[in-house]
């Protein structure tokens, strides 16, 4: 069981790394409440909420990495050369964009919002059984 689902793309995170092209590279953090500067991580430790989806977690993830598996040729090619590849590659791009929305922090409450509100409109779900009142 996947534990730690990232909200921002490890692959997206490393190319902020001293090592934008290695899986080992680290990124510097600054907490912007506090104003200081933390310990640079490697993208594996940072962007992520522990069991953020809660239901079939393991899918999620093997379903997301269709979309993020291609993006580091595509990153290393918007970065080498990005007039040709941006037109050819936009399909990608355009995916990892509506991928990050759909699973940010933003997009959970909206989800989460959406479905509370009703319910508290409407107030405690009476059950009842077939044939009888009320």
């Amino acid at each position: 069981m996947t534990i730690r689902q990232h909200y921002v793309s490890r692959a997206l995170i490393a190319r902020f790394s001293n090592s934008p092209e290695l899986k080992n590279g680290l990124v510097g953090q600054f907490d912007v409440v506090n104003g200081r500067c933390m310990r640079a991580v490697s993208p594996r430790s940072i962007g992520f909420e522990s069991y953020f989806i809660k239901y079939d977690g393991d899918r999620m993830e093997e379903l997301w990495g269709t979309v993020e598996r291609p993006m580091g040729e595509v990153f290393n090619a918007l970065r080498d050369d990005p007039s040709d590849l941006l037109q050819a590659k936009q399909s990608h791009i355009k995916d990892f964009m509506a991928l990050h929305f759909a699973r940010s922090l933003e997009a959970q409450r909206i989800h989460i919002e959406t479905l509370l509100k009703p319910r508290r409109e409407l107030g405690p779900i009476r059950r009842c059984r077939p044939g009888l009142p009320g």
